[in-house]
C-alpha cells in the first residue's frame, strides 16, 4: 500500500481512502442540492455511523477505534476533498434530535459551564430562526430558544461545573480537523484550476502559458503542502503524548491564511465563471472565509504561539 505521508500507517491510509470513496459515492452527486434545502440528510450520517467513522477517537472500551490526532487529519483532509464544507462541519456537529448545551452553572467561577443533552421536542426548547450563513450553506445553525427549560441529571454530559475544561481538552483536535478539512479543499480547488488554466484559451494560447499564472499556482502548491506536512507533525506530537498547543495553533492561523489565499487565487484565474455560483471554487472560497474565525480566532491563535515563543 503506498502511503500519502511519512506518519501514515496502513489502517490510516485506509481510512482516508475508505473516506473519499464515500464522498465520491454519496456526497458530491447530492452537495448542491444539500447546499438549496440547508442541511444533510440523516441517512447520509446514518451511513457513515455504520461505516465507524464517527468513532475513530472513541475509546475501543465504548465501541470506537482508539485512534488519536492523526486520524483525525486524515479523516478531515478526506472529507475536504467532498469541496462542501457544511458537509465537511455538519459531520462534527449534527444535532437533529439532540443537542449539546453549554450553559452557566455556577456564579462564583466564570468557567463553571456545565454540558447538558437536551432532546428535541423538550418543554421550553424551541428554534426561532435559522441563521442565514456566509458559507456553509449545508449546515444547519439557528438560534435556539430556552423557556424555563428543566432536564433530568442523567441528562448532564461530563461533570457539574467542568463543562469548559472539558470542551477545551479537544480544542487542538478541533483545530486540526478545522486545517485538514481546508486542505483537502485547498487541493481539489488547485487541482481544478490547474485544469481551467491549461485549457482555458487567452492570448493565443492558454491562461497556463503565462508564467505568473503557473508560478502562482506553483508557489500557492508549495505553501499548501507545507501546512498538511506542518498539520500531520502537529497531529503526532499530540498523538505521543506531548503538548502541541504552540505546534496547532501556528497550524491553524498560517493554515488559514494559506487556504484562504488560495481560494482567492483559484476564483480569479477562472474569470468570470469564478463568480458563480455554479463553479465549485466560488462556494469553496466562502467555505473557507470561516477558517480565520472558527475553532480560535487567526488572533487569538498568533498569541498562543507568541506566549510558548518567549524565552526566559
Amino acid at each position: 500500500m503506498t502511503h500519502r505521508n511519512i506518519y501514515m500507517t496502513d489502517e490510516l491510509q485506509a481510512i482516508y481512502d475508505q473516506t473519499v470513496e464515500f464522498v465520491q459515492r454519496e456526497v458530491t452527486p447530492h452537495g448542491e442540492q444539500w447546499e438549496l434545502d440547508g442541511k444533510i440528510p440523516r441517512e447520509v450520517h446514518k451511513k457513515m455511523g455504520e461505516l465507524g467513522m464517527f468513532g475513530l477517537r472513541v475509546p475501543v472500551e465504548h465501541g470506537g477505534l482508539g485512534l488519536g490526532m492523526l486520524a483525525s487529519a486524515t479523516f478531515s483532509e478526506a472529507l475536504g476533498a467532498s469541496t462542501f464544507g457544511g458537509f465537511d462541519v455538519s459531520v462534527l456537529v449534527h444535532t437533529e434530535n439532540m443537542t449539546i448545551v453549554a450553559a452557566r452553572t455556577s456564579t462564583e467561577n466564570r468557567y463553571g459551564i456545565t454540558m447538558f443533552l437536551v432532546p428535541a421536542g423538550t418543554e421550553g426548547f424551541s428554534v426561532a430562526k435559522k441563521l442565514d450563513k456566509h458559507g456553509w450553506r449545508c449546515s444547519d445553525t439557528a438560534e435556539l430558544v430556552f423557556d424555563n427549560v428543566w432536564v433530568a441529571d442523567d441528562q448532564v454530559l461530563g461533570t457539574v461545573d467542568r463543562g469548559f475544561y472539558e470542551t477545551m481538552r479537544n480544542f487542538q483536535n478541533e483545530r486540526m480537523v478545522l486545517v485538514g478539512m481546508g486542505v483537502g479543499a485547498a487541493q481539489v480547488a488547485l487541482d481544478q484550476t490547474l485544469e481551467h488554466v491549461q485549457h482555458r484559451p487567452a492570448f493565443g494560447g492558454h491562461l497556463w502559458d503565462l508564467g505568473a499564472i503557473r508560478q502562482r499556482l506553483a508557489m500557492r502548491q508549495a505553501e499548501l503542502d507545507a501546512v498538511r506536512a506542518s498539520m500531520y507533525h502537529a497531529a503526532w506530537i499530540g498523538d505521543v503524548g506531548e503538548d502541541n498547543v504552540k505546534e496547532m495553533s501556528g497550524v491553524k492561523a498560517y493554515g488559514a491564511e494559506v487556504i484562504n489565499n488560495i481560494m482567492y487565487d483559484c476564483v480569479q484565474f477562472h474569470g468570470g465563471m469564478g463568480y458563480m455560483r455554479e463553479t465549485p471554487v466560488e462556494r469553496m472560497s466562502r467555505d473557507a472565509r470561516i477558517l480565520p474565525i472558527g475553532g480560535g480566532a487567526t488572533e487569538v491563535m498568533l498569541e498562543e504561539v507568541a506566549k510558548r515563543s518567549v524565552i526566559a
